[in-house]
């Protein structure tokens, strides 16, 4: 679904425009208005599965803020994504509108599809400022998918929230020619690069998939048994596996996926992060924050300053979020979509199968750990982990990971009908502690609408 404006304010303005202006006093915008002419562009951008001028039609402000090659191509897919195909037009008004504002129901009655579009114009230059096509919230015809229920307590959190649920479709997986690609169901929140913690160990995961398929793997005994310690967030199985694949390997595997990997490089091991967020190694954050990638990389091999206060540092888990958005692995949540949705490519090769990696990453996922709590302190909420109905889901590879001020979920599931789907959800809070036990609630509640909407209704005959 398209959003295209901040993720916290967008429910809030729709909460505003259809309660304080009634449709009952809705008007259309006068056709001459410049927000009435790029409403039209949209509609026939929609229609016509075509964006022509593109870049001329958005203000500066706003293509800082969102990738136009994003909204060119979720326009142009629009009506085959939403609307089975069939033309879109406007149903109705929500406002009295403004020459530089509005709100309206967009769909099609014969498919009974509907989206609420708010678009604001720049009034100097006539240039869309803010564009959203999100779930309509009522007073019209309802959507009935539960995904802006969900939007609206995500965005109850804070700014630093992604959450996207994707179907995985794969062209002649465990072949030469294999390719795969995600298609966008539901998506909510920051489009940025946001840290994801330990599920970084996704790419581990395809580095060690892509060595086996090239028949290089690491020599390690028992692979498969360290693989799924690895998988259920051993931080020593994890650095072991990065030591026998190598960081440059590791690297290249990442950059392959990422349109601007930067941040993540050079690619830490759970050791470096545990250090350089120590409060008691301010000074080797501080020049790790300095310098470029050449000097972090020196700093990391061995005989370099981070390398030489690992040796003898104890890591402990702290209690307060330490540069949550400067050290550590980051992606945006397509990335990490496409990193899920590669994942469940690689396994389907023969090699792959053949070494027992498939299995080895099925593993139970721990909740996540508590940071530490002052003695006087009530007692740890109890965090339940995510469970998910066998009825609606044939398997599934969960990667969860979780520090103070980040929590990161990974995930692909398979349905009964062998269709797969990756979600993606990730909270960083830079100030306050995280409420783990909410994330994993709207996590479950998540994967219940995916279930309900997308999986077979039905479970699998005997």
């Amino acid at each position: 679904m398209l959003r295209l404006a901040s993720p916290i304010l967008l429910p809030l303005l729709l909460a505003i425009l259809l309660i304080c202006s009634p449709a009952s006093l809705a008007q259309p915008p006068a056709d001459g208005t410049p927000v009435a002419m790029q409403r039209a562009w949209i509609l026939q951008c929609i229609n016509d599965r075509a964006v022509p001028d593109a870049a001329a039609r958005f203000t500066p402000r706003f293509l800082e803020l969102r990738s136009l090659p994003e909204v060119v191509d979720q326009l142009r897919h629009l009506r085959d994504r939403v609307f089975n195909g069939e033309p879109v037009s406007v149903i109705r008004d929500e406002n009295e509108p403004r020459p530089d504002a509005l709100s309206c129901i967009i769909g099609n009655d014969d498919t009974e599809r509907y989206l609420a579009l708010i678009l604001a114009v720049d009034e100097s230059s006539g240039r869309i400022s803010l564009l959203s096509i999100v779930p309509t919230g009522g007073g019209g015809p309802p959507s009935n998918s539960g995904w802006n229920d969900l939007a609206g307590d995500f965005g109850r959190r804070n700014d630093g929230v992604w959450f996207g649920a994707y179907e995985v479709l794969m062209d002649q997986p465990g072949t030469p020619r294999a390719d795969v690609r995600i298609r966008d169901i539901y998506e909510f929140g920051n489009p940025k690069p946001l840290a994801i913690t330990s599920a970084s160990r996704v790419y581990l995961l395809l580095a060690l998939a892509d060595a086996t398929i090239a028949h290089t793997p690491p020599a390690l005994d028992n692979l498969p048994s360290l693989v799924a310690s690895v998988t259920r967030g051993s931080a020593d199985a994890s650095d072991t596996l990065l030591l026998a694949l190598t960081r440059p390997t590791v690297e290249t595997c990442l950059s392959d996926l990422q349109e601007r990997p930067g941040p993540s490089l050079p690619f830490l091991s759970r050791a470096d992060v545990a250090l350089l967020k120590s409060p008691t190694q301010g000074h080797v954050l501080q020049r790790f924050l300095r310098v470029d990638r050449a000097e972090r990389t020196a700093m990391l091999a061995p005989g370099g300053l981070v390398s030489l206060h690992r040796a003898a540092f104890p890591p402990r888990r702290q209690a307060k979020p330490t540069a949550v958005q400067s050290v550590g692995w980051f992606a945006t949540r397509k990335e990490a979509a496409y990193a899920m949705a590669r994942l469940a490519l690689l396994e389907r090769h023969p090699a792959v199968i053949a070494a027992g990696l498939p299995g080895a990453w099925r593993q139970p996922q721990p909740p996540p750990a508590s940071p530490p709590r002052p003695a006087d302190a009530p007692p740890a909420p109890t965090i339940e982990p995510l469970d998910f109905d066998p009825a609606q889901w044939k398997d599934h590879v969960l990667l969860a990971g979780s520090e103070p001020g980040i929590y990161t979920l990974l995930l692909h599931l398979t349905s009964h009908d062998d269709r797969t789907f990756a979600l993606v959800m990730t909270w960083n809070h830079v100030d306050l502690p995280l409420e783990e036990p909410r994330l994993h609630e709207l996590a479950r509640r998540g994967i219940a609408i995916l279930a309900r909407e997308l999986a077979p209704r039905e479970s699998p005959r005997p």
